[in-house]
């Protein structure tokens, strides 16, 4: 069963962020419009948002029994007297109406035509009178994309209404949780991230992958190609401009609406792709490998305090003092500066400085681990072997 086949994906933050979103809308008295893609409505997630947002609002569906629209329905529901017969005046009785004064109805494109709702409505919101003070009634509109034109949605009188589009609602926080909550525990973290960054906001694909795939990175295209749901993509710029959660820009729409491209961290991000798998092993790489690196540094620095000499460690921070500034003269804390991997490694490999084997091996591969991130290339598997607390 697809994770979106039920409710449990709107447990994440970023799902519940949206929901939240659009619910502080409509409590702000303002009708709110819902644009989701034709795979949220067919697996039954768009209606688990919208009955999410009715419970958080206490608002309910139009009772669209024998009727021929929402507005008849409603003018019957509420038992508002309207005899003309011009739509634009059905509207207007209907706002005017102390009955339907701040409450909130629902109603979706794959229930009914709401076309009328979202052009006439907001025009009788605005030309109201006599109506009480405070919050005229409002809505919360589902719109399956393809229903309503999307020009149209782009331009909806804003002044009224809100449209957040069912789009990054996915995190990277998303991610990381679904990952560890159905990781079997054999995966170090770096192997979790490198799903993550592999799959982004596709958690089917991600699930499928932490049941199949064993960590070696070698093996991770053949387990992503071998999945049994042909997977397809969209090549998306590497410098395509982000958008916040709820925004979808129209390029990437029709694709969004076929399932194979969303938001991810505000980025547009395909389904993966085999040939991704590098890239994403890299970035994976650089978040959990990065920050530990650092921490290894630091204890080899220490390393290099105590077994180097006093004339040598002097050399390495004078050779890298920018020029017109004061050389160092005097031998500082060990903790007052920073000497790189690199800067370690060279020292020793010419030496000017001596290591015991056991560091001096552990800075080789932990230079060449930098090294190889630092110009954008996954470190290789060889240069991480032994090296089993950097990836836990």
């Amino acid at each position: 069963m697809s994770w979106w086949d039920t409710s449990h994906g709107l447990e994440l933050p970023g799902p519940q962020r949206l929901i939240r979103r659009v619910a502080r809308h409509l409590e702000s008295g303002r009708t709110a419009v819902v644009v989701f893609p034709t795979t949220a409505v067919d697996s039954g997630l768009a209606d688990h948002v919208i009955r999410d947002i009715e419970n958080i609002t206490l608002s309910g569906p139009v009772d669209l029994h024998d009727a021929s629209g929402p507005c008849t329905a409603l003018l019957r529901t509420l038992r508002v007297e309207c005899h003309s017969s011009d739509p634009a005046l059905r509207w207007l009785a209907l706002a005017n109406s102390p009955a339907a004064h701040g409450t909130t109805r629902t109603v979706t494109s794959w229930e009914c035509d709401i076309t009328e709702v979202l052009q006439r409505w907001p025009h009788a919101v605005h030309a109201r009178s006599g109506a009480p003070a405070g919050n005229p009634m409002n809505f919360l509109v589902g719109v399956q994309f393809g229903d309503y034109p999307s020009e149209a949605i782009d331009g909806i009188d804003r002044l009224h209404v809100d449209v957040t589009w069912w789009a990054g609602a996915i995190s990277r926080l998303d991610s990381l949780f679904h990952a560890e909550l159905h990781s079997d525990g054999t995966l170090t973290r770096l192997q979790q991230e490198t799903i993550v960054e592999v799959c982004g906001w596709d958690l089917d694909t991600a699930e499928a992958l932490l049941q199949i795939w064993d960590g070696d990175p070698d093996s991770l295209a053949d387990n992503l190609a071998a999945l049994p749901s042909k997977i397809q993509s969209v090549a998306v710029p590497a410098n395509a401009p982000r958008s916040a959660p709820g925004v979808m820009p129209p390029k990437h729409r029709v694709a969004w609406n076929d399932g194979l491209l969303d938001l991810w961290d505000g980025s547009p991000r395909s389904r993966p792709s085999p040939d991704q798998i590098q890239a994403a092993i890299w970035r994976a790489q650089c978040a959990v490998l990065l920050p530990r690196l650092e921490e290894q540094r630091r204890r080899i620095q220490h390393d290099f305090w105590r077994y180097a000499s006093a004339s040598a460690i002097l050399k390495i921070l004078n050779d890298s003092v920018p020029p017109g500034h004061e050389l160092h003269h005097e031998l500082p804390g060990v903790d007052e500066v920073v000497l790189e991997l690199g800067q370690m490694h060279f020292a020793c490999s010419t030496g000017r400085a001596t290591l015991p084997n056991a560091p001096r091996t552990r800075l080789s591969a932990l230079r060449d681990v930098r090294n190889s991130l630092a110009h954008g290339q996954p470190a290789p598997a060889d240069r991480l072997n032994g090296l089993d607390d950097l990836l836990q």
